[in-house]
């Protein structure tokens, strides 16, 4: 199960998923790394893991394998950042919730 709120990721126990994001402002050009960070609590230093991708065609999409998301259910937080082919780095967002949930199959 994938259900986004807003900003929010909620992911069930043990899932694959695929992850597409599409900007609509300010698109990034092709090729501009894009990483998302997962991290228990946003004042961690260390994160629990990171998946890197380039923009294609103004939309970047990312793969979770059930390695990713078979965590202790509860609410992590996660991130994005851009660098541009320049160097340049942009943080399009705040960090906001993925959630963790179990499923009855597992529980």
């Amino acid at each position: 199960m994938l259900d986004i709120r807003g900003l929010d990721i909620i992911v069930s126990k043990g899932d694959t998923e695929a992850l597409t994001f599409e900007f609509e402002e300010d698109v990034p050009p092709d090729n501009t790394s894009v990483v998302i960070s997962l991290k228990r609590y946003s004042n961690n230093n260390a994160p629990i893991w990171t998946k890197s991708s380039v923009v294609k065609n103004g939309e970047v999409t990312f793969q979770f394998s059930s390695e990713d998301t078979n965590h202790s259910p509860g609410i992590y937080k996660w991130d994005m950042m851009l660098t541009y082919t320049d160097g340049e780095i942009y943080h399009p967002m705040v960090p906001a919730n993925f959630q963790i949930v179990g499923v009855v199959s597992s529980v």
